[in-house]
């Protein structure tokens, strides 16, 4: 086989396994970037009130029945998780005995509160329900 051919052959192979090893799932926003807006989290303090403060408490702080979902422990057990998996696993477990009862706009506007609560920026965008869109969105400690 001449030299060419296999340098070619080579670098096609290096190149494809290249490609494949890049991981495209990795965030590339952050809840710091203002991924909500005001008016969203407020309908999501709503929702909330209603379909999770028994739980979770009015104040987000928790319960015997409900972990804080705001503060240092939901800080710690979410940094470096994406957005789409809060949003997936509170759209799929919640409220306890009734999972998946809301509209995909209002679980996504409960996550919204639950960002605001923890004290990330508003921004001029909705956080949409949409799995794809929010796995691109890191939750983290500090922006």
């Amino acid at each position: 086989m001449p030299r060419k051919l296999i340098a070619a052959v080579l670098a096609l192979t290096l190149s494809t396994l290249f490609v494949f090893a890049q991981d495209d799932s990795e965030p590339t926003a952050s809840v710091w970037d203002g991924v909500y807006t005001e008016e969203q989290a407020q309908k999501g303090k709503d929702n909330y009130a209603q379909h999770c403060a028994g739980c979770h408490a009015p104040d987000l702080g928790g319960t015997p029945g409900g972990p804080a979902l705001k503060g240092a422990r939901f800080i710690f057990g979410w940094n470096d998780k994406s957005v789409a998996e809060l949003y997936e696993y509170t759209s799929t477990m919640m409220p306890l005995g009734q999972a998946g009862s809301l509209s995909s706009e209002a679980y996504a506007a409960v996550v919204a509160h639950i960002l605001e609560a923890n004290d990330f920026p508003a921004g001029d965008e909705e956080l949409l329900p949409d799995t794809d869109l929010l796995s691109n969105i890191l939750i983290e400690r500090e922006g």
